[in-house]
């Protein structure tokens, strides 16, 4: 068997799982929104502390 053949499989594994990772773990959005929003509020602070710019948002509590 050829050397070259028996390192293909794990090249492309490599090849195909690295751009999907990346895909996924760009797309939980859990492990970026606290900080997008404590930047929009520092950018775009709102008016009243009381009332939250982003219904769809929970207030985030400082920690």
């Amino acid at each position: 068997m050829d050397p070259h053949v028996s390192l293909c499989a794990p090249q492309m594994f490599l090849y195909l799982s690295f751009p999907v990772g990346l895909f996924w773990v760009s797309n939980q959005a859990e492990y970026f929104q606290h900080h997008v929003v404590q930047r929009r509020r520092e950018i775009f602070p709102p008016d009243n502390p009381e009332r939250v710019s982003d219904p769809w948002v929970t207030p985030v509590t400082p920690a």
